[in-house]
């Protein structure tokens, strides 16, 4: 989450924020979609300390592609998506508010430099 210089975010950025791709031993549940990560699959372990309370996070590698994505498309309409862990499902909605779609990625403009 590197977005916090960039927009008007209300809250204080993380004290830490790590964030590893792992491959699982055992069965975990994204902290998203609810998705079964399974043993030898991908996915990211995210470990952040936000207001005082550290949080352990697994993220499957589809929602954090997502995550990614949405963020694209707010840099590509001069705004600013702070997303923060938990709250993918509505980071999406609010995002086909502003015109996303989940065909978005096919007409995407170029990155701007």
């Amino acid at each position: 989450m590197g977005c916090y210089s960039c927009c008007d975010y209300d809250a204080d950025p993380p004290k830490f924020f790590c964030k590893h791709l792992r491959k699982a031993r055992k069965e975990h549940h994204c902290s998203e979609c609810g998705a079964v990560i399974n043993p030898k699959e991908r996915y990211y372990d995210i470990r952040a300390k936000w207001e005082g309370d550290v949080e352990a996070l697994n993220v499957c590698l589809e929602c954090e592609a997502l995550r990614d994505e949405l963020e694209y498309f707010y840099h590509t309409i001069d705004a600013c998506l702070c997303a923060s862990y938990g709250n993918l499902t509505y980071d999406k909605h609010e995002a086909e508010r502003e015109g996303w779609s989940e065909d978005w990625c096919l007409t995407a403009p170029p990155p701007r430099r």
